[in-house]
């Protein structure tokens, strides 16, 4: 009874802690543990829902880290919970209706819409290691074994501007690309290429949204262009740059993906401005998740040109790449802001600031990326 006392009276200053800075926590919220768990601004959570999180060594495991990005709605008994060393982050103003249920290595992007009951779980149960044994006695053997504890969870990974219908399940491992919608109680088994409308079980494709077919240039002036700045950009009409400034798409905190069309490229131009006070960025850029190049941007109005080596263009570099997306070339855009000298205000090249996933800043503007060369 002491043990349970404790617990309870735990639970209730984690709650007190986090309702003082989160006003939109609602009443009986559980959260096991705060520990691995990041919260953004505007979080709201609804009476009765549950995040689990595993504490550090249990079962053997590093912590688990459930990351929830600004303005995340978490809907009634909804439940977000882990596996050991499992991580799961959640973009800027996803929601998830009542009784969501989001288990494991989880990666869902900004803007998505799930609705009542969706299921999701990168984990397995393992029922064939020793066939006579009870399941559960096999899962404890396969956690005590590296090599088989490795596949005790495949990663889940949808993208950005996804909607997902009542009763939806997605299995282990499944990739769903960036706005792709799925109907109401289906069972998504397999990868699904990006804005294409699937329903059924399994699912298959109906329609599609738009036809994926990736430019060599994209421009922030052609609305046609967006679906290509795939991840990390902030795309709401109202967060859009327009006349009578260069209209450009904003990069939200330190990571961006393009997606352009396939082939082999010589160069790559990004065209765009430092925002606001910022006054200077380290930028790596990667090509197709291979680092290609970094530099120090401090003029406020820049073209950066890189040389992509023909290593990055080949069939095994795309095969890092998801299903879905390696007919095209992806770029990806890291920035951190560079920290000045206090002293002399110059440019320090040897320090910097990682911008944070949950601040979302936004710290530079995008107006035009080429890939030069295209075949």
């Amino acid at each position: 009874m002491k043990d349970v006392a404790r617990a309870f009276r735990q639970e209730q200053r984690m709650r007190q802690r986090f309702r003082d800075r989160y006003p939109d926590i609602e009443d009986d919220v559980s959260i096991t543990s705060l520990t691995g768990l990041r919260l953004g601004r505007g979080v709201q959570l609804r009476k009765d829902a549950e995040i689990f999180l595993l504490p550090p060594g249990e079962g053997g495991a590093e912590q688990s880290t459930i990351t929830l990005g600004n303005r995340v709605r978490v809907g009634r008994r909804v439940q977000l919970g882990s596996f050991p060393n499992t991580t799961m982050i959640v973009g800027d103003d996803t929601s998830f209706q009542a009784g969501c249920v989001i288990i494991g290595d989880v990666a869902i992007g900004s803007n998505c819409l799930f609705s009542l009951h969706v299921f999701i779980s990168s984990g397995n149960h393992f029922s064939e290691l020793r066939p006579d044994w009870l399941i559960r006695d096999q899962d404890r053997l396969a956690l005590e074994n590296p090599d088989v504890a490795a596949d005790r969870s495949a990663p889940v990974t949808i993208e950005d501007d996804c909607w997902l219908g009542w009763g939806t399940i997605v299995k282990r491992g499944v990739y769903v690309g960036k706005g792709a919608v799925i109907g109401s109680y289906s069972i998504v088994t397999k990868d699904v290429p990006p804005y294409s409308v699937q329903a059924g079980g399994p699912s298959r494709e109906l329609r599609k949204r738009l036809e994926f077919k990736p430019p060599s240039t994209v421009c922030a002036s052609n609305e046609h262009d967006h679906p290509y700045f795939y991840s990390g950009f902030l795309l709401r009409k109202s967060d859009l740059v327009r006349a009578p400034e260069k209209a450009a798409v904003r990069l939200q905190g330190s990571r961006g993906r393009i997606v352009l069309a396939g082939g082999s490229c010589t160069q790559i131009s990004i065209v765009g401005s430092l925002e606001g006070s910022v006054r200077a960025i380290r930028c790596a850029l990667k090509w197709n998740r291979m680092e290609i190049h970094s530099a120090i941007i401090s003029d406020r109005d820049f073209e950066l040109k890189a040389e992509i080596p023909l290593g990055a263009q080949s069939e095994s570099a795309r095969k890092a790449l998801p299903g879905p997306l390696r007919e095209f070339n992806e770029l990806t855009i890291e920035v951190d802001e560079v920290r000045h000298s206090p002293a002399t205000g110059a440019i320090d090249a040897s320090a910097s600031r990682p911008v944070g996933a949950i601040d979302s800043s936004s710290y530079i503007r995008i107006h035009r990326c080429s890939c030069l060369g295209n075949d």
